[in-house]
């Protein structure tokens, strides 16, 4: 019973921590997202495309494919002799 008691309290200290760092990172976010919207709200107002939209469209327009021109050739066909049947068995 005398090790019980200090078991609890530990575990109230624990999930208290957690319960803080918790709303600590709801805090965060939320801030941030207000901090979006602000930016975002500001530059349509100002008429100035998202930068993230800006950011974005300029990384594509410099990325180069990922798979050259005749990269997706056709293979031959196959015949049906080509197929080969193999049959499993259960080893006891």
């Amino acid at each position: 019973m005398s090790a019980f008691i200090p078991k609890i309290f530990r575990l109230l200290a624990i999930v208290v921590a957690a319960l803080l760092g918790l709303g600590m990172a709801l805090i965060f976010i939320c801030s941030s997202v207000i901090a979006i919207t602000v930016l975002l709200i500001t530059g349509k107002i100002a008429g100035r495309p998202s930068a993230i939209k800006e950011y974005f469209m300029r990384a594509q327009a410099a990325r180069k494919p990922a798979y050259g021109a005749g990269s997706f050739q056709a293979r031959p066909a196959r015949s049906v002799a080509d197929i080969i049947d193999v049959e499993a068995k259960e080893v006891k």
